[in-house]
């Protein structure tokens, strides 16, 4: 069971979720929307990181003006959507949405957790994350990464992709259809790339006496990254952890952003469930990153090298090779960066 992104905001993607599968929609009547108003606006009122936007949120969600805004939303979809869009617009926080399942979804007990053995089988039928492995013409790497799961799972397929990159010259890591996923797996893939441990953000949340704080890891099994180019590719779709390692690459292993602005999600939070068929995404802690004393929340993350997300893998690419060519003109690999700049660049210029 999946909880359903309406339609119109079917673009966001979550920081603890894969985008669902959309489902049939049903029916709410007048006392159950009231139900589903009231509930979103105790739980955002309660856990939301901003004591207070949480405040003033619950505060419009209780005046009347305000909920028979919603008296035409009939269905599921459309309470979503609406409720979803006004959340956003009052707080600019993009993760912040109400979901729903049209099929019952059981209700977790106190303490209650992800089954393991589900997450797990899930995950491998999306190989974890990890789409796409290739060299391409000149020795340079490509690495496809569609979502980021728990480090526990995707670990191991890490190491393995990173032992198959090990030895080009330069690397491209493609997070344009990347919409978030674990924080957990960020911090480990950035470990990779840089030589020491560092930490890279912290977490202020809204009750905590001093906040989290998260940190590459000091040893990562198999060879790291290091001093090399890194390119990412990013669109309009590069959401929430994968801005996440976007910002930490960009400022920790000096990698280069091609492709378009990101969508702009950065405060982490989770799926706090309403009954068996809704469920509200409240951010409980708001990033705080070591390189810049901010994050990328609504305004997301310019590129470098701003180019349509569809011709991000081929510029950069052809980046790739003129630096290495830049940079090393007396290796002995140079004859090769250049063929293979020339062979598929030369007849563009």
């Amino acid at each position: 069971m999946r909880w359903t992104l309406p339609a119109a905001l079917a673009l966001s993607a979550l920081a603890s979720a894969p985008l669902p599968a959309q489902q049939a929609d049903f029916p709410v009547d007048a006392a159950y929307r009231a139900r589903i108003l009231d509930a979103v606006a105790s739980r955002v009122g309660k856990d939301y990181f901003d004591a207070k936007l949480a405040a003033a949120i619950r505060s419009r969600l209780s005046k009347r003006a305000v909920r028979a805004a919603y008296d035409s939303c009939a269905t599921a979809a459309s309470l979503s959507t609406a409720l979803t869009q006004d959340l956003r617009s009052w707080s600019r926080d993009r993760h912040l949405q109400l979901v729903f399942s049209s099929e019952p979804r059981p209700l977790a007990g106190p303490g209650a957790s992800a089954g393991t053995g589900e997450d797990a089988e899930r995950g491998a039928a999306r190989n974890f994350g990890f789409y796409s492995i290739q060299r391409f013409t000149g020795n340079v790497g490509y690495l496809e990464l569609g979502r980021f799961e728990p480090a526990a799972l995707a670990g191991v397929t890490l190491q393995a992709a990173m032992q198959l990159l090990a030895n080009t010259d330069a690397l491209i890591i493609d997070l344009r259809q990347n919409g978030g996923g674990h924080a957990d797996m960020v911090s480990l893939i950035t470990s990779y790339f840089i030589g020491d441990q560092m930490k890279l953000a912290t977490l202020e949340r809204r009750d905590a006496l001093a906040p989290d704080q998260i940190w590459s890891a000091a040893y990562v099994p198999g060879p790291k990254y290091l001093g090399r180019p890194v390119y990412l590719l990013t669109s309009n779709r590069t959401f929430s952890a994968a801005e996440g390692l976007t910002y930490d690459l960009r400022y920790f292993a000096h990698a280069t952003v091609v492709g378009e602005k990101t969508r702009g999600g950065a405060n982490p939070g989770a799926f706090q469930q309403i009954d068996e068929h809704f469920a509200v995404f409240v951010p409980t802690a708001r990033v705080v990153h070591a390189a810049t004393g901010t994050n990328w929340d609504a305004d997301g993350i310019a590129p470098d090298v701003a180019v349509p997300a569809k011709d991000a893998s081929r510029a950069a690419l052809k980046l790739a090779l003129e630096r290495l060519m830049a940079d090393r003109p007396a290796d002995r690999r140079f004859a090769m960066w250049k063929e293979a700049h020339d062979d598929m660049f030369a007849s563009t210029r």
